[in-house]
């Protein structure tokens, strides 16, 4: 007579648990999933639009990634942008959170001194108020002239008689003949700015 061993029997228990585990994961998965839905269908969209030329205002996504890569580690372009992407974001974490530390040095103080002093709300309140609708886009042209960095004045020194007098012999060529010599960071800043085509006028000095 043979002797057949079985396993343990399954409770219900156990049978329950793996759905219940699938279950959970897709819930903590579903919030992630969903919010992809969106841009992968605008990144084909894109891909089509530019794949069948309805436009040619805009590259093509695989372009705009090649891009992304030169300037991020380079070794694609080799131009002056590839591999800048960390001095940039420097540049930028250091204008946005010193303005942040500059305005809250002033804000925090005026602030304080506006809810706990009457005759400092009544003298400051009603200027601050006139003043708060103002949106961010129309402080910007007025914050760039009166925060100006080195660069702009080397922008404006560009193009003057005294550059002109300055650039050594012998480095005009035909494309440029004429033109003035300028720090390669000043053309570099123009076309940063959109001033690409305003850059082509100029030839860049040696590093």
């Amino acid at each position: 007579m043979a002797i057949v061993e079985t396993g343990p029997i399954p409770t219900a228990t156990e049978e329950t648990a793996a759905p219940k585990a699938a279950r959970s994961t897709w819930m903590r998965l579903k919030p992630a999933v969903l919010a992809l839905i969106v841009p992968l269908l605008l990144l084909a969209f894109w891909q089509m639009a530019t794949t069948l030329q309805w436009t040619r205002l805009i590259p093509t996504p695989y372009a705009v990634a090649e891009c992304m890569v030169d300037f991020a580690v380079g070794g694609i372009f080799d131009d002056a942008y590839s591999a800048t992407l960390v001095t940039h974001l420097l540049a930028s974490m250091s204008r946005v959170y010193g303005g942040f530390a500059l305005a809250a040095l002033f804000a925090l103080p005026i602030g304080l001194m506006i809810g706990r002093m009457p005759w400092a709300r009544m003298l400051l309140d009603p200027f601050l108020q006139v003043m708060r609708p103002i949106p961010v886009t129309a402080w910007l042209p007025l914050s760039m002239i009166l925060f100006r960095d080195a660069r702009s004045d080397d922008l404006k020194r560009a193009g003057s008689p005294a550059t002109k007098r300055n650039e050594p012999a012998g480095t005009l060529n035909q494309a440029t003949n004429g033109a003035p010599l300028v720090p390669r960071q000043v053309v570099q800043w123009q076309a940063v700015l959109c001033c690409g085509l305003a850059a082509v006028s100029y030839r860049t000095a040696p590093q």
